[in-house]
Formats: structure tokens, sequence, C-alpha cells
């Protein structure tokens, strides 16, 4: 019979402030006490003194207690490094809702410490004086445990348990708010096959309930217990970030006191969770009343109203006029007065939120404002008198490439920033030149009243670009910056199918901008290797023959046909011409079937009259 007796835990109260000190050291010796453990309480300070609240009550004599004290500002990396140096059985750190803010849990110090810390750990959100005396003093506690089958639930379960020798344990189970007698029973069982450890256990008690959605749920139990204690969800890290963890959303609305404890994996989390972090953990994270001011700023820039259809004509009628114009003055100025924008960003912010009232209302905005500009384009050019040539400005938005994605992206990245915001609201106007997409629509306007469906279809695609870019930016932004859907199947579902179709959508985008940026370098690269070839030969032909421009005409077979303009003083001959086909084919590689044009040139100096010829 194995008779090995297991080591005493060692439970380490990470103590942040005053605050914190009395929840979190009565918690560490009950757990410790109650396991004839090892406290020690740490605590992170400016100096190596001891702060003067630090005082160990004299009934907790009897206990082993520690108290470290190190130096330094930020505690985090001291708390990790300690948990790493000495590896805890517990670690027990402190989580206060800051007022006016539903801040995740997953952020600042909390962030690094549950992603980092090489053991077990119990988040603890109670009022500085909880308990008002010690755990096996007070009247008998009453501790909630909510169980769904996760991991972290046993660990809570023994914590619950061994916290006071007096507290009554009640395990949760919630059923959906219509399940029928046998789905029930079959929540009931499972309560029970997840208990069974503990059945003989007289304090802990089994309970499985019916409510419209598991949050509600326990909330409305956790009000008639002292302690409501949960296991960390087992998400993944993208689930964690969209939904919030539920704990620490119970954690949030709970009066009482919450504890979330998460058990030690022998993982500090994977690469890319840690990668995710790193660049998220800068960014703040907007509080209740922050969320819905930007959601009815955006919504209001959403709504198709009279105004909207007014500026949005206005916009493109002057951008029209400064493309025909070439005027990019003009074209800016456009760009400043269009409120496409907010309509764009507010089909982000529907898909984020799953909230397909905003998705239509904005759709419905962006689909009319779309065919309104390019109304507006097809009129000026049918009004305007122009020569039909396309200027400079119209044919820039023609060809677009990988490069006006990632300008999209961008913007859309900094308008979503910048609409969150209210101290960024003056970056708006360069958000709104750097989108550009008032003039694109105009273009595709012309090109239709030209009938000249490369320009219209070019400028359309370019259109399109932004789009995509711009939802699926300003959508991750939001994400971020803690906008997330209500956590119900049809807002999920809803959800998951706008993401899926942005990264659909962009990769669409990168594969069709992608080959046609790669058809574009293949055709710089073979005119930049003509135009070599082309002043070589030229240039070989006389010392006063000149290549005054050349154009490629046509393909053959496994070839190009070439244009070629000279200056040169004398006639060349057919020879001349036959040579220079054969010198350039030979430098580009491939047949070339070659078209010489000459200008003859005279060179008259004042100085030096001419010899007269008979």
């Amino acid at each position: 019979m194995d008779s090995t007796v297991p080591p005493a835990p060692h439970i380490v109260a990470a103590i942040g402030s005053q605050d914190h000190f009395w929840s979190l050291l009565s918690f560490g010796y009950a757990i410790a006490a109650a396991q004839h453990g090892k406290l020690t309480v740490l605590v992170v300070s400016p100096d190596d003194e001891p702060p003067e609240w630090l005082i160990i009550p004299a009934a907790y004599s009897h206990l082993d207690i520690e108290i470290v004290v190190e130096k330094g500002g930020d505690p985090a990396p001291h708390i990790i490094g300690y948990a790493q140096k000495h590896h805890p059985d517990l670690l027990l750190v402190a989580w206060r809702k800051t007022p006016g803010s539903d801040r995740y849990l997953l952020r600042g110090t909390l962030d690094s410490i549950l992603r980092q810390a090489p053991c077990d750990i119990a988040v603890v959100r109670a009022d500085p004086t909880f308990p008002e005396t010690a755990f096996d003093k007070h009247p008998p506690l009453s501790i909630l445990i909510p169980m769904a089958g996760g991991a972290n639930a046993p660990l809570a379960t023994e914590l619950a348990l061994a916290l006071s020798p007096n507290a009554t344990v009640t395990a949760l189970r919630i059923a959906p708010e219509h399940t029928d007698t046998a789905d029930f029973l079959e929540h009931q069982q499972q309560l029970a096959r997840m208990t069974r450890q503990w059945a003989d256990n007289p304090r802990l008690h089994a309970k499985t309930i019916r409510a419209e959605s598991v949050a509600k749920g326990i909330l409305a139990e956790a009000e008639n217990y002292d302690i409501t204690m949960l296991g960390a969800t087992a998400e993944g890290i993208f689930d964690q970030i969209l939904f919030g963890i539920l704990p620490e959303k119970i954690g949030l609305k709970n009066p009482h006191t919450t504890v979330i404890v998460k058990r030690f994996d022998g993982s500090v989390g994977g690469a890319v969770e840690r990668w995710w972090w790193r660049i998220t953990h800068p960014l703040p994270v907007l509080s209740t009343e922050e969320r819905v001011e930007v959601y009815k700023q955006i919504r209001r820039g959403s709504r198709p109203e009279i105004d909207f259809f007014v500026m949005i004509a206005l916009a493109s009628a002057i951008a029209a006029l400064g493309l025909l114009l070439n005027s990019p003055a003009v074209i800016i100025g456009a760009m400043l007065v269009a409120p496409l924008m907010s309509a764009i960003m507010g089909m982000g912010l529907g898909s984020i939120q799953a909230d397909v009232k905003l998705l239509e209302l904005a759709g419905t905005a962006t689909l009319r404002g779309v065919l309104l500009a390019i109304a507006v384009g097809v009129a000026a050019k049918l009004v305007v008198p122009t020569n039909g040539a396309p200027t400079a400005e119209i044919l820039a938005r023609t060809a677009p490439s990988l490069l006006d994605l990632g300008v999209a992206i961008f913007s859309g990245l900094a308008g979503a920033y910048a609409l969150s915001r209210k101290n960024m609201s003056s970056s708006l106007p360069g958000v709104a030149i750097a989108a550009a997409l008032v003039p694109p629509l105009a273009t595709v306007g012309i090109g239709v009243a030209w009938l000249r469906w490369d320009i219209a279809g070019g400028a359309l695609l370019l259109f399109l670009t932004n789009l995509v870019a711009i939802v699926a930016a300003s959508g991750l932004v939001f994400f971020l910056l803690g906008f997330r859907p209500q956590r119900r199947k049809q807002r999920t579902r809803i959800f998951r199918r706008a993401v899926v179709s942005s990264a659909i959508l962009l990769v669409l985008m990168v594969w069709v901008l992608g080959s046609l940026t790669l058809q574009s370098y293949r055709q710089n690269a073979q005119k930049r290797a003509i135009e070599s070839a082309l002043r070589k030969e030229v240039a070989a032909m006389g010392k006063n023959v000149v290549l005054e421009d050349w154009r490629i005409v046509g393909k053959t077979d496994d070839g190009i046909r070439l244009e070629v303009s000279v200056r040169a003083p004398i006639i060349p001959s057919h020879q001349n011409a036959v040579d220079l086909q054969e010198a350039v084919a030979a430098d580009l590689g491939y047949p070339v079937a070659l078209t010489l044009v000459s200008v003859r040139t005279t060179t008259l100096d004042p100085l030096v009259p001419p010899t007269p010829t008979p």
C-alpha cells in the first residue's frame, strides 16, 4: 500500500495594494491552514520596505507565513518571476472592477500573470473588507460553483471545500429555459457524474435549474451566495477574445465575491496566443458608455437620410469635375466631403456585433450611395464637354494593385480607431483622403458615359478593394477595442459567417490584385527591356540617329510587334530596319516584328552657313 504523504501546499498571495490585502490574506490563510501548508505574502513596492498596512493578525501566527517584499513598479514581472523560481501550488491575485468600466479580465497585470505563471491561479474579486473575520469564524459560508464540464471546475470545488470547514458548497448546472423533462434529467445526471468524487461529502449539494442563458442563471443564483467560484473557460484564444470569458462576465455583474480559478496545464500559452497578446495588449478597451457612444455615432452616419444622399451627390460631382479637369486638389476636396466612410464602417461594426439591423442599414446606405455616385459621374461626363481622352487622374484609378489594398486596410484601421477614440477625431479628414472612396465611383460613371468598360471595370475593382478592406479592417479594430456580439447561437452564427466572408473576400481580392500586380510587373519589366534594347541598337545605327518613340502595336504567335520612331539626318535603308529588328530580337530573346518610322532632321548652325548644292 502506498503511504506516501503529499507535500504541504505552498500558497502565494500577490498583494497589489491595501485594498487587496485582507481578502487575499484571508483566502490564502484559509486554504493553506486547511491543508497544513505554507503561505507567502508577496508585495511589490517602490522601495524595499514593507508597507505600513502589511500586518499579519496574531490569530494567524500558528501558520508558516512568509512576507516577501520586492522592489519595483510593474508588479507582473516580479510576480511571474517569483512563481517561476519557487513554483507554488496556488497563486492568489486580486481583480477589482474599475468604476465606470467593464474592462476585460485579460488585460494589464492580470493578463501577463494568467498567461505566464507556471502554477494554479485564483483571481479574487471582493470588497476590501471581505471577509469581516476569518473564514472559520464567519457564519457558515455559502459557496456556489457553476459546472459545465470544464477542466477547471474540479479545482474550484477543491478550493471551495478547503476554504472553510463549515461552508456549504452548491454545484450548479444550468439547463436551457425550454428544456423538456427528459433533457432536464439528463442535465441532472451529468452534474451527478461531475461531482461523483465528492459524493460522500455532506457539505456539497447539487442543483440543476432552467434559465434563459447560462450567465443569467448563474447571476440569479449568485445573489443568494457569499462566494461564487468558477473555473476559467477552456476555450481557444480566439473565442476568449471574441466573447470574453463567461466567469469574467459573472464577476463583473455579481454583487458578491467572485473567485475565478485556472488550473496550470503545463504550458504558458502557445506561440500564436503569446504573439496575439503582445500585439493587442497595449490597446485600450472601451467602456460600455464609450461603446454606446461609438455605436450611436456610426449608426447615425449609416442612416440613409436625405443629408447622406445630398452629400454623396455633391462629393461625386466635385470628384467627377476634378477627374475631368485632372486636378488633384479638387479630387481631395471631394474625398473630404463624402460621408460614405461611416456607412462602410457601419458594416464592419455590424459584423462584429452580429447586429443584423445595423448591417442592413449600413449595407443599404452604402449600395444607394454607390449607385448615386456612379450616376452623378455619368451625368457630369455628359454635361461637361471634353476631348474624350482620359486624364492622368482617371487612368490612375483604373489599375488597382496590392498597394491599393494595403492603403485601404490601413485606412480602415485608422478610421475605426479614430472614430472610437474621442481625442483622435482630428485624424478623420486624413483618413478620408487616404481611403478615397468617391473618386473611383465617379471614374466608373465617366467610364460608363464613354463606353470605356476597361476604365469603368478597373475603377469599380478599386472601389470594391477599398470596400472589402475597410469593412474587414474596421471590424478588427472594433473587435480589439471591446465590441462583442451577445453570446446567442444566432448571433454567434452571424458573426462567424461575417468573419469567414470577410476573410474569403480579402483572399479573393489578394488573388485578383496579386495577379494584376504580377501582370503589371511583367509588362513593366518587358517595357524596360524593350526600351533598353532599342536605345542600344538605335545608337548603333549612327552617331546622329536618336530614338524618338516606340510602342507595342500587337502580338505575333511567339513575339511582339513594335512601331519605332527615330530621328536621323538621313533616311534609313530597308537593310537598316532589318538589322535593327534582328538586333532587338537577339537582345530580347524572342521574335520581334518591327516597323521603323524615320523623321529626317537637319542641323543648322547660324555661324556656319550651309554649302550650296547644285
